[in-house]
């Protein structure tokens, strides 16, 4: 059976997908295929299938953490987007791993459901924030999740992983090192009063309108912070590189670890950028800056 007869019975597939169309920097070239699977055991199913053709694949969460070459891609993309159910069992918010942080919020406050205040204003979903570990303030996901359901590819079969048997530190987690996708997680969550969650959300949202640069399109932060006394931010900023920009690229006036899209950027254009601010900042501070973004080549 050919590749897209077989997905599209098992979802949706778009055959020669522009992956800037989902990329929040816009930035991505055209790949074999964009497969939205309907649900767990098409997917397992679809997974099968390309394992056993010996195909590459991709998994994409909210395209807001990953880099995406805009060459042309020989590989699938799989897009989780589908898997957005959502319910209240033994006192633990069961989501699924494609829920926009947005949606997630909305039942939250619908049910007077505190704790996830920390995810608003994040054009973010599910399976991408907890893998990285987004964090806010002094919120991480690693303080609200209880257990995560996953895939093992290695063997095609599921698994429910306990919090305490996953590692984790700043945006990052041991998610991420593993052969698994994502499908479900359980969140921890306390009953507020609608008013002070609605509060809080504000506040969030206010503060990354003041401090973050939502104007043009971008990855969020690119590197991390090298320590949690110091913010790579900081140390950009410090060496005057806020508004430096190659080709389409360039530093934020407003946020100094975010490099944005000021219009056709291209990917060499913002990979070029990070190498050059990356050496100017160890050139004056000796120190070494990481990416924290995934970055597809």
């Amino acid at each position: 059976m050919m590749l897209k007869e077989y997905l599209e019975k098992r979802g949706e597939f778009k055959e020669n997908f522009p992956l800037s169309r989902i990329s929040s920097i816009k930035i991505g070239g055209v790949c074999i295929g964009l497969w939205i699977p309907d649900g767990l055991e098409s997917l397992l199913e679809g997974l099968g299938f390309l394992v056993e053709k010996g195909l590459d694949f991709k998994v994409i969460s909210g395209g807001t953490n990953v880099l995406i070459n805009d060459r042309k891609l020989d590989f699938i993309v799989i897009s989780l987007r589908k898997f957005k159910k959502i319910s209240l069992e033994d006192g633990l918010l069961k989501a699924g791993a494609g829920l926009k942080f947005s949606h997630l919020l909305k039942y939250c406050r619908e049910n007077s459901l505190s704790g996830l205040e920390f995810l608003a204003g994040v054009p973010a979903r599910l399976a991408g924030g907890l893998a990285n570990n987004f964090s806010f303030k002094n919120t991480s996901f690693s303080d609200v999740v209880e257990q995560v359901s996953v895939i093992d590819v290695s063997i095609l079969a599921v698994k429910n992983i306990q919090r305490s048997d996953i590692y984790f530190s700043h945006h990052y987690s041991s998610l991420k090192e593993q052969n698994y996708i994502i499908t479900e997680v359980w969140l921890k969550t306390a009953k507020k009063s609608f008013k002070s969650i609605i509060r809080k959300i504000k506040e969030n949202i206010q503060y990354r309108l003041a401090f973050q640069d939502l104007k043009y399109p971008s990855l969020g932060c690119i590197f991390k912070n090298p320590s949690s006394s110091v913010s790579a931010g900081r140390l950009i900023d410090e060496c005057g590189l806020k508004g430096f920009g190659i080709g389409g690229a360039g530093v934020s006036f407003k946020h100094a670890n975010f490099i944005i899209n000021k219009g056709r950027a291209g990917f060499e254009d913002v990979i070029s950028l990070i190498s050059y601010v990356k050496e100017k900042v160890y050139q004056k501070t000796g120190v070494r800056l990481e990416e924290e973004i995934e970055i597809w080549q």
